[in-house]
């Protein structure tokens, strides 16, 4: 993996498909890797005479991206882009593309999470300790204060203790 001493770092665009968006990101994820860092170790294995496909712009979002190149490689992308008439980031795009088409679609997030027994009973307690202080200030309670507790009462109520 190419690392920033001894490599120019080029600041591109990359045209990513939102599903190869969400790849990358959860690649980066599992992988616990700055973003560049694998691009850039895509582009270090990767040849860009390996495009057999006609390169042509896509309108994908634009994800702004560092890659690191050694002196060669940044020649060789440099040349091989300018005599297809091809923006470098397209063609690193292109590259990306082909990478990620081979994972699978990571798993949806889940919205939810499991709330411990204390948690909850935290959550409990602070209700508890809400309601307290509104029947205390009564009149002078804020306003907020009312809709707080019945969003903690409505959370509370569809917890249940596991």
């Amino acid at each position: 993996m190419p690392h920033s001493s001894g490599t120019y770092t080029m600041q591109i665009s990359l045209a990513l498909s939102l599903r190869n968006r969400r790849r990358l990101e959860y690649e980066v994820r599992q992988r616990r890797v700055d973003p560049a860092d694998l691009v850039s170790a895509l582009v270090a294995d990767s040849e860009p005479l390996l495009l057999s496909l006609p390169i042509e712009p896509t309108p994908q979002p634009m994800v702004p991206m560092r890659v690191f190149f050694t002196p060669t490689q940044r020649d060789t992308f440099i040349a091989f882009s300018k005599a297809n008439d091809v923006d470098l980031g397209q063609m690193v795009s292109m590259l990306l593309a082909r990478y990620l088409e081979a994972f699978p679609d990571p798993p949806e997030r889940s919205t939810t999470r499991e709330i411990q027994p204390s948690e909850l009973a935290a959550y409990r307690q602070e209700l508890a300790r809400l309601k307290a202080r509104r029947e205390v200030l009564h009149d002078a309670a804020p306003t907020w204060l009312d809709s707080y507790i019945d969003d903690l009462e409505a959370f509370v109520a569809v917890r249940r203790d596991p």
